[in-house]
C-alpha cells in the first residue's frame, strides 16, 4: 500500500518565489547575528554552529507561512531515503492501517523498542536530524547494554491540514498495535516524541483514559503490563501560545510564535470544543491524567529554560505528577525548544545536559526491564 502521508504543501509560483527570496536575504542577517548580536541573550551561550542553525530556522519560521514551510521541508519518504543512502542502511518499513508507516532505523528488533514520533506542528515532515538523533539513541543504548539490540522505529504520520485530528492518533494506535502483535512486550517499549510528536504521545495516554469513539481502542487499555516509559521532549502543550512565557522568551527562541500559533490554529480548526483537551493538554481538566500511573512505568519531560512553551509544559508536568509517582524533569540551562535536536541539526559533537540525561534515563529503563 502506498503511503498517504506523502503530502508536500501546495504552493503557488509566487509562493515558491517568496521562499527563494527569503533564503536570498538571509546572509546579511546571519552576519549580523555572528557579529553585532553575538553577545545577546539569544546567542551568547551558543556555539557558532548553533548561532548559524538557530538564526536560519528563526529566519525561515519568521518569513514563511505553514504551507510554505511544509513545501520547503519536503516529505518524510524523501528524508528517510536520503538518510538511508547517507548511512548505508537498508530500507525497512511497515505499513499501518490508516495510511501511516513505521520507518526503521537499522534492523527490526522486538526485544527492546523505541517508537519515535517527530515534531513539526503536525504540518512539517520528518527531518534529517530526527533520524540522526534516533540513530544516536540506538547506538548509545546498545553500547551501554553490552551489545543487546535495540530496535528504533519512527512513525511516519499523515500531515495537517489535509489530514486533521484524530488521524495521527489513529496511526499511532495502529503502530503500537502492530508492535505488540509482532511480539514487543509493553514493558520493553518506550515512546518518544518531540514537540507535536510529544503531544501525539500524550494523545495516546489521553485516549486510553478517555476513549474517543472515532478512534480504535487504545492498545494500552486493559493491558496486563505498563509501557516501559514515555519521554516528552519540549511537548507542544499549548497550540495557541497564550501563556506568559510565549512573550517573555519570544526573543530567545529559534521558532517564531507567529508560525507556531498559525500551525496551532490550523490543527485546531476542525476539532470540536469537547475534544480540544486531547490537543490543548495544558488546558485539560485537572483530573485528566487520573490513572496514568496504570499505563506507563516512568515518564521523562525535558524542556529549555528559555523556550516559549515553558509555562504550558510546566502545567503538564504538574498534572502528570499529580497522578504518577515517577515523573522526571530535565531543564537545559539557557535552552530553547527542542534544544537537543537543534544540536543534531548543526551536527554538534558534544551532547548538552539534557541529551545526556535522556541517555541515562533510557538506559535505566531498559536495564530494569525483563529482557
Amino acid at each position: 500500500m502506498a503511503s498517504t502521508t506523502n503530502m508536500n504543501g501546495n504552493v503557488s509560483f509566487l509562493g515558491k518565489l517568496w521562499i527563494f527570496l527569503t533564503f536570498l536575504r538571509f546572509p546579511p542577517v546571519l552576519l549580523y547575528n555572528l557579529t553585532l548580536t553575538r553577545s545577546s541573550e539569544r546567542n551568547k551561550n551558543k556555539s557558532v554552529a548553533r548561532v548559524i542553525g538557530d538564526s536560519a530556522t528563526r529566519w525561515v519560521t519568521g518569513h514563511l507561512d505553514a504551507i510554505q514551510v511544509q513545501h520547503y521541508f519536503g516529505t518524510s519518504p524523501k528524508t528517510y531515503k536520503a538518510f538511508l543512502k547517507e548511512t548505508k542502511m537498508p530500507e525497512i518499513t511497515d505499513e499501518l492501517e490508516g495510511g501511516g508507516r513505521l520507518l526503521w532505523v537499522g534492523p527490526k528488533e522486538v526485544d527492546r523498542v523505541l517508537l519515535y514520533c517527530h515534531g513539526g506542528g503536525f504540518v512539517t515532515c520528518l527531518a534529517d536530524f530526527h533520524l540522526h538523533y534516533c540513530l544516536h539513541l540506538k547506538n548509545e543504548l546498545e553500547s551501554r547494554l553490552d551489545g543487546k539490540r535495540v530496535g528504533v522505529a519512527v512513525l511516519e504520520y499523515s500531515l495537517a491540514p489535509d489530514f486533521p485530528f484524530p488521524t495521527q492518533l489513529k496511526q499511532l494506535v495502529a503502530a503500537v498495535n502492530l508492535l505488540f502483535s509482532n511480539g514487543v512486550k509493553p514493558e520493553n517499549l518506550h515512546l518518544i516524541g518531540d514537540s507535536a510528536g510529544a503531544n501525539l504521545v500524550v494523545q495516546l495516554l489521553s485516549h486510553t483514559l478517555h476513549p474517543l469513539p472515532s478512534v480504535p481502542a487504545s492498545p494500552l487499555q486493559g493491558s496486563q503490563s505498563k509501557l516501559g516509559g514515555v519521554y516528552l521532549m519540549s511537548p507542544w502543550a499549548s497550540l495557541l501560545g497564550d501563556f506568559p512565557s510565549a512573550k517573555v522568551n519570544a526573543n530567545t527562541e529559534w521558532v517564531t510564535q507567529d508560525l507556531s500559533i498559525s500551525m496551532g490554529k490550523m490543527v485546531l480548526a476542525r476539532v470540536p470544543e469537547e475534544q480540544r483537551a486531547y490537543l490543548e493538554i495544558a488546558k485539560a481538566p485537572k483530573d485528566w491524567f487520573n490513572g496514568v500511573n496504570q499505563l506507563v512505568n516512568r515518564v521523562l519531560v525535558t524542556l529549555g529554560e528559555k523556550e516559549c512553551l515553558s509555562d504550558p509544559i510546566i502545567i503538564l508536568i504538574e498534572a502528570l505528577k499529580q497522578y504518577h509517582p515517577s515523573v522526571q524533569v530535565a531543564i537545559e540551562p539557557h535552552g530553547v525548544h527542542n534544544d537537543i535536536l537543534q544540536d543534531f541539526f548543526v551536527k554538534e559533537k558534544k551532547l548538552n545536559t539534557i541529551a545526556r540525561a535522556v541517555d541515562d534515563w533510557l538506559e535505566a529503563g531498559y536495564k530494569a526491564s525483563v529482557v
